[in-house]
């Protein structure tokens, strides 16, 4: 697992800012409700969750209830997660669970001494999610919970995806739009948003609708 952040990281800077910049207040952020339930079936090396996600905007709100099952809570809200979204975000079904890892910062201390201070160190949570074409996208979170940490880096991945692939439709009608009114300015600095964003991720699918 990659621990050190890579350049490949902070390339996916670049398609967040036009996201944010173009959905402004549209843009959605994702997190959990109260619960996150874990049921674990050691035998079948089955894990069941189930919660709730709320995907809110400046001005809305909505929830999906979330219950499945992984080899593993954190593939298991993954998938989940995914399966719920992919209806209205079509470009979720492009991505797939690659890796994950979680990274105790215990400074110079190893990281298998757990005493006073290292069990409450903070953790790195780091996810690797790959699109079809064969592309990874790192992400991490870090927090005081293992648990904490690692759900909000799933949700930070999806949130990422379903942001970028709102701004490329927005970005598609604006195109549409100033190309009527014959707006050549706005035509080449909307398409030069989409390119940042499509660079790394197709949107075939979506464009076409």
């Amino acid at each position: 697992m990659r621990l050190k952040p890579t350049l490949s990281e902070a390339r996916q800077n670049a398609p967040r800012r036009v996201a944010k910049e173009v959905l402004g207040g549209d843009y959605v952020s994702i997190e959990i409700g109260e619960r996150f339930e874990i049921q674990e079936d050691i035998e079948k090396n089955e894990t069941s969750i189930f919660c709730k996600v709320e995907l809110n905007t400046a001005n809305t709100g909505s929830h999906v209830t979330v219950k499945g099952t992984g080899t593993g809570p954190i593939h298991a809200l993954f998938t989940t997660v995914k399966k719920e979204l992919m209806s209205e975000y079509n470009s979720l079904d492009r991505i797939r669970f690659s890796e994950f890892a979680v990274n105790a910062e215990l400074g110079s201390r190893p990281n298998y001494v757990l005493d006073a201070s290292g069990s409450s160190a903070p953790v790195e949570a780091i996810l690797v999610v790959t699109n079809e074409r064969d592309q990874d996208f790192i992400f991490r979170n870090k927090s005081k919970s293992m648990n904490k940490a690692a759900i909000n880096v799933v949700l930070q991945a999806v949130e990422h995806f379903i942001n970028s692939e709102k701004a490329v439709v927005r970005l598609r009608d604006y195109v549409k739009d100033a190309s009527k009114r014959n707006r050549g300015d706005l035509v080449d600095r909307y398409v030069r948003q989409l390119s940042e964003l499509v660079k790394n991720t197709s949107y075939e699918k979506v464009l076409q609708k």
